[in-house]
């Protein structure tokens, strides 16, 4: 079914059961113009693949035209066009959940969000929206504090995106510490627990929890504000490794004590 110019119709998705696979995947809700906020065009050609691409282009120009995603059938994906404010897209099949990461990614940098807040926002919407592009698309626009809601998402999708971004950066901090104080620390440190003491002869070996346990034993002058958040960091590891889900409560106190930055 193609238009005028040889470009495929647009219908909405009521009236989608009919058409071709190679003219149309989805068509979402119109907005308040008249225009599909969003449509998924499954091209199993080149020529249809190029027809929608310089459709595109034309609807580009206005703010309130849709976005046009292209599919073909190769197996990975790909953006064109920052420039053109994310309104052209090409997409290939098959979509997987890193898919739906790039698409959150480039909106990230399109509105100049920072390297830690990009990469909580792309793990959390690539883990929420798996393959699924217009979910991805919508939760791409989401405030971050939204996508920590365990009432609407899955516990385990959110854990896994909180561990991915938030583990690497409790490390870096454990290894601030370790070489900011050194001189502060005892050697060798005994860490007791379970049924055997473990020796640390290495300053660089030791965990939160290790240095928390020296500071309290020995008295140590490390800052208040420093200790403040060497505990939270320890609270949060401790919690993340026992299968617990950060609550944005909790992530605001990493930002308040500057040792994250997912404010923009």
């Amino acid at each position: 079914m193609h238009g005028e110019r040889g470009i495929p119709t647009i219908v909405p998705l009521d009236e989608a059961r009919d058409v071709q696979p190679e003219t149309l995947i989805r068509v979402s809700t119109k907005t308040n113009y008249g225009f599909p906020e969003f449509i998924w065009v499954n091209a199993l050609d080149d020529r249809s693949a190029k027809s929608w691409i310089e459709y595109a282009d034309t609807v580009a120009r206005s703010d309130n035209a849709p976005c046009v995603c292209v599919a073909t059938d190769v197996f990975h994906a790909k953006g064109c066009d920052q420039e053109k404010r994310l309104r052209r897209r090409l997409w290939f099949d098959y979509v997987t959940a890193t898919d739906s990461r790039v698409l959150a990614e480039r909106h990230c940098r399109h509105h100049g969000h920072g390297r830690q807040f990009t990469e909580l926002k792309c793990a959390l919407v690539s883990n929420l929206a798996k393959a699924d592009l217009s979910r991805a698309h919508q939760m791409s626009r989401y405030k971050l504090k939204r996508l920590f809601e365990i009432s609407k998402y899955s516990r385990d999708d959110i854990w896994t995106a909180q561990t991915a971004v938030l583990l690497p950066i409790i490390n870096e901090q454990r290894r601030h510490f370790c070489t900011q104080y050194s001189n502060f620390w005892r050697l060798p440190h005994i860490r007791k627990g379970g049924y055997l003491d473990h020796q640390i002869k290495c300053v660089i070996d030791l965990e939160l929890g290790d240095m928390i346990s020296q500071v309290n034993e020995h008295n140590l002058p490390i800052p208040e504000q420093e200790m403040e958040g060497l505990r939270l960091l320890n609270r949060v590891r401790n919690r993340l490794a026992h299968y617990d889900v950060i609550s944005w409560r909790t992530l605001n106190q990493l930002i308040d004590l500057g040792i994250v930055n997912f404010t923009k």
